[in-house]
């Protein structure tokens, strides 16, 4: 069989699954999926990476691994990232060289997931310093989880000395960048009195903000102030409209689609 065939062939069997996969018949799909990656197919590769990133139950490890690095050879940067994760339990200095490949081409993730690794000493001898170093290339690129993880180490004193002025304008600075998880913990910070001075009007403000982004965690923390009012004036109305809220998300989450 000539390339061009070949190739032509692996289209047509990636096509197929393509449509099983539409249509919900997953494990058939995976099937055609693998038969066209075996042909050399890169974006039936791609498909099968995901999937078992997604559902380990699909595919090969092995195979899998062979189809990431196949990609990631090829330059393809989403790939280079899946081949560190894949790795990260079965050979974390591979994971590593990876990750630092991603990393040096501009990927905030992959500088948190080094930070991460560092820092835990799951896989690897924890490092803080190698730790804070990635933590914070990671922050300057804007990466607000990176942020919030470095608000914890210094609101809890975790590896680092315990500063609270650190901890609140970490995040801070996450919040500015739409993080609504840093929203709700100032809220709850400022609701508890924790390391700062109990203010509820802070505190709700933190909460409204981050229900704008539809924080179900703040939603649920305002719809029983306004309920029970407790902090805020009591408002039925409110209450109902911000369940509501909670029910339309948990809706939406509830018909997420198959991933592509």
């Amino acid at each position: 069989m000539d390339i061009d065939t070949a190739e032509k062939n692996s289209e047509q069997l990636f096509q197929i699954a393509e449509n099983l996969l539409n249509n919900h018949h997953i494990f058939e799909s995976m099937d055609f999926f693998e038969q066209a990656a075996e042909m050399g197919n890169m974006k039936a590769m791609k498909k099968l990476v995901r999937w078992f990133l997604c559902a380990r139950r699909y595919g090969k490890t092995e195979n899998v691994i062979r189809y990431a690095k196949k990609l990631a050879d090829s330059g393809d940067v989403e790939s280079m990232k899946n081949l560190a994760i894949i790795y990260r339990e079965k050979d974390i200095l591979k994971s590593i060289e990876w990750f630092e490949k991603v990393a040096e081409l501009g990927s905030s993730y992959a500088m948190l997931e080094l930070a991460v690794i560092y820092h835990r000493g799951t896989y690897i001898e924890k490092n803080i310093q190698k730790a804070l170093e990635w933590y914070e290339k990671a922050t300057e690129l804007g990466n607000s989880d990176a942020m919030l993880d470095l608000a914890v180490m210094y609101l809890n004193g975790n590896d680092v000395e315990k500063n609270i002025q650190k901890a609140v304008e970490w995040y801070e600075k996450a919040a500015e960048i739409e993080n609504s998880y840093a929203m709700l913990y100032l809220a709850e910070m400022y609701l508890n009195g924790n390391d700062v001075e109990k203010n509820i009007q802070k505190a709700i403000e933190w909460y409204e903000k981050a229900a704008e982004y539809r924080n179900t965690f703040a939603m649920r923390a305002l719809e029983k102030m306004y309920r029970e009012g407790k902090g805020v004036e009591k408002n039925e109305k409110k209450a109902d409209e911000l369940l509501k809220r909670i029910d339309d998300k948990l809706n939406t989450l509830l018909n997420g689609v198959i991933p592509g």
